[in-house]
């Protein structure tokens, strides 16, 4: 962005310079063409410079929502426990409504880039993707108390998983003088109970064998 506001100065100078010698050479035609092409070149410099700018400012708001979202991925039960499984609802959510912003955010601005450029097919295609983001925002309001719901219930999973673990460890070992059985042992082993998947997108959950 500086080299071309930079190219756009000397630009000015050596046109205003040229422009000076077809007027004191009486050349108006020619001073003319110059006075054109510089107001040409300068508003394709001006559409370069905002779309350049726009990339930057989706480039640093991407990196700034990515590291969000990195945040609120992180699993809560390791350092919260069974309270971790509540966390982690809360989370889904924050990280619904962020996706739902993100995409809202691009598609303005590609729909503004786009624009700039004269491409009204990807301009339209933006749009919808401004609608989709506005929709997955809304639809994320809608999951929120249902995440929090299943993050209660899997602090529950996890109560009885724990109880679960500590019955299987119980061993009843037969005295060896026990006809048939003496020297053996016995135990339960109920398995644990899965977790119930947050509430993200909707579709078919990162392992691709459940539906959210």
């Amino acid at each position: 962005m500086i080299k071309i506001i930079f190219q756009g100065v000397l630009d000015f100078i050596k046109t205003a310079f040229y422009i000076f010698i077809n007027i004191f050479q009486g050349d108006w035609q020619g001073a003319w063409n110059l006075i054109k092409d510089f107001f040409a070149r300068t508003c394709e410099r001006i559409k370069v410079f905002h779309i350049n700018t726009l990339n930057a400012l989706q480039i640093a708001f991407n990196a700034i929502i990515e590291w969000l979202k990195s945040v609120f991925v992180k699993d809560w039960t390791q350092q919260f426990g069974i309270v971790g499984n509540i966390i982690n609802g809360l989370s889904q959510n924050i990280k619904n409504s962020i996706n739902g912003i993100q995409t809202i955010f691009n598609g303005v601005i590609d729909f503004i880039k786009n624009v700039f450029i004269g491409n009204w097919k990807e301009a339209w295609e933006a749009v919808v993707r401004i609608f989709s983001g506005i929709f997955q925002t809304l639809s994320s309001a809608v999951k929120a108390p249902m995440n929090v719901v299943i993050g209660i219930l899997n602090a529950a999973i996890d109560g009885i998983n724990k109880l679960l673990y500590g019955l299987n460890k119980i061993k009843i070992n037969v005295p060896a003088w026990v006809p048939l059985l003496g020297g053996k042992s016995f135990g339960i082993n109920i398995p644990s109970i899965p977790k119930i998947p947050m509430l993200a997108k909707g579709g078919i959950v990162s392992n691709g064998s459940r539906l959210a």
